[in-house]
């Protein structure tokens, strides 16, 4: 597997007048990524991370420290987990539930759920901004996006899209996100708003995305952490 490593990136908002020209220059971001390993936060050789597995079949998200290559703790979560994120301080982790129509929230310092927010059917993909501050899901059954505001873990948006939204990926500055969707589309959000502004045909079944040279993928069933030092 490949480990992604990146740096939280402050995000910064536009205006409904300015998303045009932002668009533009952002869209040379847009490229596929296979499932792997990705890393979130820089990782000092001191430290000990922690790797997020979502197990499909067993309902539960076992974490391992990747110092001694042993699983510390099963966490029980929602039914048929798909995909796991972590936000860019590591301290909780947002778990697509693909059977319940929830994610879960984990708190990492303790490893237990510690909040499930209902979304949309089938959610098979999380992202979260490079800020922290939202947590965008996509789902297989539902022609939306959810998005969940991670101060709260309340819902606080969710944008129409094409069904099947198997792939999301944010600007490095968090004003866009890019949806992949079964519409042989990828629809393009503006995060400000939180309205689509642009559809952009495609292969058919665009299902993996990141922005950025070294930005984690949605659909990644692990997840990696250092904790805080």
């Amino acid at each position: 597997m490949r480990v992604f490593s990146r740096r939280p990136i402050a995000m910064r908002r536009v205006s409904r007048e300015g998303w045009g020209m932002r668009l533009a220059n952002r869209s040379m971001w847009l490229w596929a990524l296979a499932l792997g390993l990705v890393t979130l936060g820089p990782i000092s050789a001191s430290a000990q991370p922690f790797a997020y597995v979502t197990n499909l079949n067993s309902n539960t998200v076992s974490v391992i420290n990747t110092a001694t290559n042993t699983v510390v703790e099963n966490v029980p979560v929602g039914g048929a987990p798909r995909a796991v994120a972590i936000g860019p301080d590591g301290a909780f982790a947002y778990v697509a539930n693909g059977a319940s129509d929830t994610v879960s929230v984990i708190n990492t310092a303790m490893n237990t759920v510690v909040a499930t927010v209902p979304v949309g059917a089938g959610p098979v993909a999380v992202a979260i901004t490079p800020d922290g501050a939202f947590a965008y899901v996509g789902s297989q059954g539902a022609s939306t996006v959810t998005v969940i505001d991670t101060a709260t873990n309340t819902v606080v948006a969710n944008i129409p899209v094409a069904p099947f939204s198997y792939g999301i990926a944010f600007t490095p500055d968090g004003a866009f996100a890019y949806v992949g969707t079964g519409a042989s589309a990828v629809w393009v959000i503006n995060t400000a708003t939180n309205t689509v502004v642009e559809n952009i045909p495609v292969g058919a079944d665009p299902s993996r995305l990141r922005s950025g040279p070294t930005a984690p993928s949605p659909m990644s069933r692990i997840a990696r952490r250092a904790p805080s030092r």
